[in-house]
């Protein structure tokens, strides 16, 4: 529905539809949270990081391993999973239930939490 819409400057624009930006967020709160997850078993499915940040916002998982990684849900496989090449990183906006799995025993990721 078309209104009339009055700019901070004070100018008006009358019977037009605006596209307003999204309001923002409010700000991250509490200290971000570094650690180290080894993948010890090849085609196992590991929780990242296994004792999860409360209220976690995001995440930032970097592949320090010489091997390829993939994530997903509790169900990730090499096959049906989202690479991580060696020396990648990934950033998302996820609260909890992330996993990540290894053709390879004895992989290592760092991760990152913000709340």
């Amino acid at each position: 529905m078309a209104q009339e819409i009055i700019l901070p400057t004070g100018e008006k624009i009358g019977n037009r539809s605006v596209d307003l930006p999204l309001p923002v967020s409010e700000k991250g709160t509490g200290d971000p949270v570094t650690t180290a997850l080894t993948l010890t078993t090849a085609d196992t499915a590991y929780l990242i990081p296994t004792s999860e940040l409360s209220k976690r916002r995001t995440l930032v998982i970097y592949n320090i391993s010489d091997t390829n990684i993939f994530i997903g849900d509790s169900g990730v496989t090499t096959t049906n999973g989202i690479l991580i090449a060696t020396g990648g990183e990934k950033t998302l906006n996820v609260e909890s239930g992330l996993y990540a799995v290894c053709g390879t025993n004895g992989k290592i990721i760092n991760i990152l939490e913000l709340k």
